[in-house]
């Protein structure tokens, strides 16, 4: 008699993330939902199914209780089903910013997630950076520490070695890497008062219920600091740099809201008028300026502006 064979393993990809101030005292399903809400599209209901059905590790150890209490600088451990592509974005040279042995940058179109979803099937960037790696023989190495929504366009680098690996991490947690962003704003209402301004304030999830909106509080969220420097002004938009001092979720698109300069395209921080003035947030992460891990060479890697938001800065000057 022939015995059937066990099926073979559901492939798992593993997300991690250490709890910081903000996530201290919170339920597991909650600091769940806050911290992979955004990347994940993941709602408190999907993050309760995700701890019950035994996906969700605390310090090691499975748990399956939503009201586990978390406490700072524990890691969490999210584990999904493997990515399957349907519709798959695969890299081009030219998407290719820089690459050497221990890293690769690459320019991020804008509507893909930077990594899984909660739906294996959409393809995201960190699949496609294994995919690219892979192609070239033997099993392939890509570090991920910083993100791009979903809809913002750019350059993002990986570590591809293990060398590396530590080095970038490290500038990225101790924010030494000079991020440089451009957003193609509405006009302000009232005048600015210079030219150049700085947002230091806290950040925290919002209470209107949308899982993925964050809002500017005076205490109990996390600090988020932005410069901004206007470049260009137009009777229907302007063109505006931003340079974050920390890594927040929305941290560009809350801080620019909140000066009166919400981004066109932005379906959660821009009036419904003004988010259907582009194709989508205009937001587009220009360049990183880091040393190098292991070389320690000074490295710019820039981002070229892609073709939706070149159309969307000639639109300023075209008639309403």
């Amino acid at each position: 008699m022939t015995m059937p064979r066990d099926p073979k393993p559901t492939p798992i990809e593993s997300l991690a993330s250490a709890v910081d101030a903000a996530g201290d005292g919170l339920r597991l399903d909650a600091y769940l939902a806050r911290r992979f809400g955004q990347e994940l599209d993941l709602s408190r209901r999907q993050a309760k199914t995700r701890i019950e059905e035994g996906s969700v590790f605390v310090e090691g150890r499975c748990v399956t209780r939503v009201e586990h209490t978390l406490r700072e600088g524990e890691r969490i451990e999210l584990r999904l089903p493997a990515s399957r592509r349907v519709d798959g974005w695969t890299i081009t040279p030219e998407a290719v910013v820089f690459e050497d042995d221990d890293l690769i940058a690459i320019d991020k179109p804008a509507g893909l997630p930077t990594q899984p979803t909660v739906d294996a099937r959409r393809h995201n960037l960190l699949r496609a950076v294994e995919d690219h790696l892979r192609a070239r023989g033997g099993e392939p190495y890509a570090g991920l520490h910083h993100r791009l929504d979903r809809e913002t366009s750019g350059v993002i680098v990986f570590a591809k070695s293990r060398r590396a690996n530590k080095g970038l991490a490290e500038q990225i947690a101790g924010h030494r890497i000079m991020k440089t962003y451009v957003a193609i704003t509405a006009p302000p209402r009232e005048p600015l008062a210079d030219a150049s301004w700085r947002v230091r304030n806290f950040l925290r999830k919002s209470d209107d219920g949308r899982r993925a909106k964050m809002t500017a509080t005076r205490s109990g969220g996390a600090l988020a600091e932005t410069g901004f420097t206007v470049l260009t002004r137009r009777a229907r938009g302007w063109l505006i740099e931003a340079r974050p001092l920390t890594g927040r979720m929305h941290q560009i698109r809350v801080h620019l809201a909140d000066s009166g300069l919400p981004i066109l395209g932005d379906a959660l921080y821009a009036a419904p008028a003004l988010a259907r003035r582009a194709p989508r947030c205009m937001l587009h992460a220009k360049t990183l300026a880091l040393r190098h891990p292991v070389t320690g060479a000074e490295l710019r890697l820039e981002a070229r502006l892609p073709d939706d938001f070149t159309g969307s800065l000639r639109a300023l000057d075209e008639n309403p």
